[in-house]
């Protein structure tokens, strides 16, 4: 863990590299284009737990922001149960 007065010219030990690609992440919207599932059935599942998104942008309304890999998971898990 860094204290103060550490070096910040090495990364910290604790923080993840992530070195994701602008496809790698979608929002929302983006999901239910490319998906064909509603926003209300993304919304869901992430209050239901299935869907574990990134964040979630500003405002009441602020779509949430998925890696691809979580939405593929999920979608993958959800064919195998039906």
């Amino acid at each position: 863990m860094r204290k103060f007065g550490d070096s910040l010219d090495e990364p910290s030990p604790m923080v993840k590299s992530s070195h994701m690609e602008p496809n790698d992440t979608l929002t929302t919207k983006q999901v239910t284009a490319q998906y064909g599932i509603s926003g209300t059935t993304v919304r869901r599942r992430v209050a239901a737990g299935v869907l574990h998104p990134l964040l979630k942008l500003d405002g009441r309304t602020g779509a949430f922001v998925f890696e691809r890999a979580e939405i593929e998971r999920a979608l993958s898990k959800t064919a195998e149960a039906a």
